[in-house]
């Protein structure tokens, strides 16, 4: 017991000094000449990459290695064996950061509990400065990732911090795990795979598809299809100038749309949509549990289907019915128009005019 008592006071001094080692800082500068049509792959392990387009003609890498060390020489050291490493072949630029092995104290446990072992580096933050015709690819293990003012093509990789895309004139591929993604500015289209995510997109123009597990989607001026597949999480889209096409398993969904056709399939949620029904295309909302609320224009035309199982259907326009009975009614309002279709099992359906 006694000797246990010591082993346990012992590592947590231990802890408590490794925990006091200071963070040091190198900088790193490098300036490439491109060719016309160039194209920037970036593969870091730990840290922040930032990529901005600009009207330049070479590319500028700053970056910044970041080491936890007990002293300054113990961090220069460890700094040396951070590898900034950049090649070159014909129009493709790759950066990539290297952790070498530190010899002789890297096998021993004391060293690397106090920072100086092979698994203990610090981490490379990057800011490059590229043309705005570079091609972009990021593949960054742990940190932020952000792009902005690039008008090329941009594919990015991260796992569980930010990633935001600013400014791009071109499509974009995101591929995470858990990270929040930000989407401001885009022109092109966007393909976005991704785990639990938080995932906010305004001004976009272009296609948008999310294949998602989970997190809050949220968009708004939007112009282009929408298509949504995810697990579970709210969608909020507002401003929306084409077709939206959404399958859930649970979360509530509002939609605020301008023109286009919706098809949404969720099992448990309430939807709620305002549309102008500018759009000759079907609009079809299913839901298993959970309300449906649809707004439409006073002027607008429709062919409409209702059906709940075990709830109420209240309608605030002028329906010239078709068939009705306790749960499904068939209808339609104004002249012609597309053919609008509501189901739910559990849940009231509200039509209405805005």
């Amino acid at each position: 017991m006694k000797k246990s008592l010591i082993y346990i006071l012992g590592l947590v001094l231990i802890l408590g000094l490794s925990a006091q080692g200071k963070i040091y800082s190198f900088d790193y500068q490098k300036m490439v000449v491109l060719p016309t049509d160039p194209e920037l792959f970036i593969i870091n392990k730990i840290g922040d990459v930032e990529i901005k387009g600009a009207p330049v003609s070479r590319m500028t890498i700053d970056a910044v290695k970041h080491v936890r060390a007990a002293d300054q020489d113990e961090a220069e050291v460890v700094a040396e064996h951070i590898e900034i490493k950049v090649s070159q072949s014909g129009r493709k630029l790759t950066v990539r950061t290297n952790f070498r092995k530190l010899k002789g104290s890297s096998d021993s446990f004391w060293s690397r509990l106090f920072g100086s072992g092979e698994d203990s580096f610090g981490s490379v933050d990057f800011v490059i400065t590229v043309p705005q015709n570079c091609r972009v690819n990021v593949d960054n293990l742990s940190g932020s990732i952000t792009v902005s003012g690039v008008h090329a093509p941009v594919n990015v990789t991260g796992t569980d911090e930010e990633i935001r895309l600013d400014d791009i004139h071109a499509d974009a591929v995101i591929n995470s795990m858990s990270s929040d993604i930000n989407l401001t500015g885009i022109t092109g289209r966007v393909d976005i795979t991704t785990g639990g995510s938080n995932i906010e997109f305004n001004s976009i123009t272009g296609a948008i598809d999310i294949h998602s597990t989970s997190g809050l989607k949220k968009g708004s001026y939007i112009s282009g299809p929408v298509t949504i597949s995810q697990t579970s999480g709210a969608v909020e889209v507002t401003y929306l100038i084409g077709d939206l096409q959404l399958r859930s398993t649970s979360g509530n969904v509002s939609v605020e749309q301008e023109e286009g056709a919706v098809s949404i399939q969720t099992h448990t949620g309430d939807v709620d949509i305002k549309t102008e029904l500018n759009s000759s295309r079907d609009y079809y909302v299913e839901t298993s549990t959970g309300s449906i609320n649809f707004s439409v224009p006073e002027t607008s035309s429709g062919n409409i289907r209702i059906e709940t199982t075990s709830g109420e259907i209240n309608t605030k326009l002028p329906i010239s019915i078709n068939s009705v009975s306790q749960n499904k009614m068939s209808g339609s309002f104004g002249s012609g128009g597309p053919n609008i279709t509501l189901i739910t099992e559990t849940g009231d359906i509200i039509v209405e005019e805005f």
